[in-house]
């Protein structure tokens, strides 16, 4: 029989996240009894009584760890990478992110190979927050004086008359889920990537309040997700945005959202998306039964 060894799966909001966790845990259990897996909160729990600090052990955070320090073994967590970051290392590694670049201080950047209108972003923030169109001709560095952090200008990538995405999740390189998110059909419809106007009654962001979720089975979007999780070896769970151009069918991601807030199989967002459009998340693809081998596997080889 296999040594036996410990698996810590770290809950940040336990009045969301503990029963699929929970889930999680007993079908590891189920899978590979030599594991015994547990569901702790991130603080400082007990970790260090001695049944437990003999077996190797691993611990696995979605999102960073705050107190928490484990007795034992190393800690797979979220990371708080700024866009600059998590753009920089899917780029390495040959992952197709629409073109981005700087705006420094003083300076205008080049965009003149670009589209006749970009998107300027902040390097933190969700759900489009501080996201405007601007044509290119425009773009300069302003004092942004709130919490979003410095902007960088992104190439427009038209997806359609409404902005369409996928939100894939990945776990440990595996596919829990892959949803397609339309935007508000609240907006004026988007005529072409050249016919944007300026930012004003138009939305270009995919997941704003008012968008539509469904299931979807995009083959070629999620072996996308699965290789540029490749780029993040460290984090345990990604939740890649990826988009696909209008009239020519190139994918890009636009980002990996490593921060782990992404669980949507029990969380408040997740359930509201389930009771709103009538589908199950977490049976799309089987994600309990398939964040569970992952685990089991992971444990087998990470745990010390």
């Amino acid at each position: 029989m296999p040594r036996r060894k410990d698996i810590y799966l770290v809950v940040h909001n336990p009045s969301v996240n503990t029963e699929s966790f929970e889930a999680v845990a007993r079908e590891v259990e189920r899978i590979a009894p030599h594991i015994r897996a547990r569901v702790i909160r991130n603080k400082r729990d007990r970790l260090r009584k001695w049944s437990r600090v003999f077996r190797p052990t691993l611990t696995v955070s979605m999102a960073p760890l705050d107190r928490l320090r484990p007795a034992r073994g190393p800690a797979i967590t979220g990371q708080r990478l700024d866009k600059f970051e998590d753009m920089e290392r899917m780029n390495a590694a040959g992952v197709p992110v629409p073109r981005w670049k700087r705006i420094p201080p003083g300076e205008k950047p080049d965009l003149s190979e670009w589209g006749s209108h970009v998107l300027v972003k902040p390097i933190r923030g969700a759900r489009g927050a501080g996201i405007r169109v601007m044509r290119r001709g425009r773009v300069r560095h302003r004092d942004w004086d709130d919490e979003l952090g410095e902007r960088f200008a992104q190439e427009f990538i038209y997806t359609g008359e409404w902005p369409v995405a996928c939100r894939v999740a990945v776990f440990f390189g595996r596919p829990l889920f892959c949803l397609e998110v339309e935007g508000t059909h609240d907006f004026p419809a988007l005529a072409g990537p050249d016919r944007l106007g300026d930012h004003g009654g138009i939305s270009v962001v995919a997941s704003r309040r008012g968008c539509t979720y469904r299931p979807v089975n995009d083959p070629e979007a999620i072996e996308l997700a699965v290789r540029a999780s490749r780029a993040f070896p460290d984090i345990p769970l990604l939740g890649f945005d990826v988009i696909r151009e209008h009239g020519t069918g190139r994918l890009f991601i636009v980002e990996s959202n490593p921060s782990g807030y992404t669980w949507l199989i029990s969380s408040e967002a997740g359930r509201e998306i389930e009771k709103s459009f009538e589908f199950s998340i977490r049976g799309q693809f089987g994600a309990i039964e398939i964040a569970a081998r992952a685990l089991a596997e992971e444990t087998d080889v990470r745990a010390r």
